[in-house]
């Protein structure tokens, strides 16, 4: 049975239901249609790569802007290969319920953070440590990792929770994270005070040199 996703509207907010081999993932409720659209997207591109599909022969919401279809680093293609695609569904769940922007803000109440949507579904991601979904959504929407309105980026996410292995993947892919940005808190200062010594650490060795 092909896949299928469907963005449906609840009383509660959008949900993503996501229809193959003849189970239905639920997934959400999730903030945006664009939101709803990515996690449609990125189970479709699972889906793809499963049943040994081209992915341009995917229809896509957001991600294939030319008719080419998304492309996935060899390494990314195979991490995501060996996920069950009824884990992958099990994370962006977890992740579209997780605000990890809220527990930058508690510590650190004078920023009023509001996560972009999409960025929240990685920022999820890299505080739950889900290292192939984060790898994934850098992969086809490296936009999304840049730090919000706030400057609250993944790495901020990561850190305080101390996900070590995915702060490592995102200081190698992005080592601008580290840095500050004018009037926000860096990675390494929103850690200093509660975090593991590792992730202080690593975000040490991380920071420019002034």
């Amino acid at each position: 049975m092909p896949a299928h996703p469907e963005v449906r509207q609840t009383a509660k907010g959008l949900q993503v239901a996501f229809s193959h081999n003849g189970a239905v993932h639920l997934m959400g409720l999730v903030l945006t249609e664009q939101e709803a659209d990515l996690v449609c997207d990125l189970l479709s591109v699972k889906a793809a790569l499963d049943e040994g599909q081209p992915l341009g022969a995917r229809r896509l919401r957001t991600l294939a802007a030319d008719g080419a279809g998304p492309l996935l680093p060899e390494g990314v293609a195979t991490e995501l290969l060996a996920l069950p695609l009824a884990e992958l569904a099990q994370q962006l769940h977890a992740c579209s319920q997780h605000d990890a922007w809220r527990l930058h803000r508690h510590h650190n109440p004078e920023l009023a953070v509001v996560a972009e949507p999409c960025s929240r579904l990685l920022q999820g991601a890299a505080a739950l440590g889900h290292r192939c979904l984060v790898r994934l959504l850098l992969a086809l929407t490296p936009q999304v990792a840049s730090p919000d309105s706030q400057g609250h980026s993944p790495l901020h996410a990561a850190a305080r929770s101390g996900q070590m292995e995915v702060m490592q993947l995102l200081l190698s892919a992005l080592p601008g994270l580290a840095a500050a940005q004018p009037g926000t808190w860096t990675p390494l200062q929103s850690v200093a005070s509660g975090g593991s010594t590792e992730a202080v650490q690593l975000l040490l060795g991380a920071m420019p040199e002034q």
